[in-house]
């Protein structure tokens, strides 16, 4: 009898093994699955709590040349939108016409500008991204003004692809962005150097750990 018990017994702690098997291994499988299909950062579902802020760089608030919307030249937009930000050419920022327009800044090199109005999810520190495509080491960079700060200096040494950089202080250290809710704010993208493409904007809070962006954020 007690040989039966036993038996049952262990036939009852296979099935429960088995099945608690079947759980985890159908777990691990989707959870691979999910990972296959988000490896890159573009495809990662954001949740909707998310402390980020993903702007278009052809949808800005006001733009003045040489700033202008190209459709990138066979470059790609590197964006959702139909259209990027395109800053060039070196002719544009030398000639008389320019004189007419408007710096982002008045402690912008040159004239020109795009501008963005924005609202953050929640109250928090951001760090800044900026979806460019640096055509060479004479067009790697804008100046970059939140919230009519004074303008600093954002670039990149990744020439030929889209790439995505981030703002900087002037100690080369990820500038952290106080924002609060409630509260329209501004970016303003300023004319340093030309012929280069801009694709999106990012503000990604402290809310978790980011990866580094790769490819066009969804």
């Amino acid at each position: 009898m007690n040989n039966v018990k036993l038996l049952v017994g262990l036939v009852l702690c296979l099935a429960i093994g088995a099945g608690l098997g079947i759980v985890y291994t159908n777990k691990k499988n989707a959870e691979a699955k999910e990972r296959a299909e988000s490896k890159k950062f573009n495809m990662v579902k954001v949740p909707q709590s998310a402390h980020r802020v993903l702007l278009e760089a052809a949808v800005a608030t006001k733009i003045e040349k040489p700033f202008s919307l190209n459709d990138g030249s066979g470059k790609g937009c590197g964006s959702n939108a139909e259209k990027c930000l395109y800053l060039g050419p070196e002719k544009v920022n030398q000639s008389p016409e320019t004189a007419q327009y408007s710096k982002g800044h008045p402690l912008a090199p040159h004239p020109g500008f795009a501008r963005y109005e924005f609202t953050v999810p929640e109250t928090d520190e951001y760090v800044f991204w900026l979806h460019a495509f640096w055509v060479d080491d004479c067009g790697n960079s804008v100046m970059v003004s939140i919230d009519g700060s004074e303008p600093l200096t954002l670039g990149g040494s990744t020439y030929g692809s889209w790439n995505w950089d981030v703002l900087r202080d002037n100690e080369g250290v990820p500038l952290h962005l106080s924002l609060k809710k409630d509260q329209t704010h501004t970016i303003t993208l300023c004319n340093r150097e030309d012929d280069l493409y801009i694709g999106q904007l990012m503000l990604l809070g402290s809310d978790r750990p980011w990866p580094v962006p790769v490819g066009i954020a969804k």
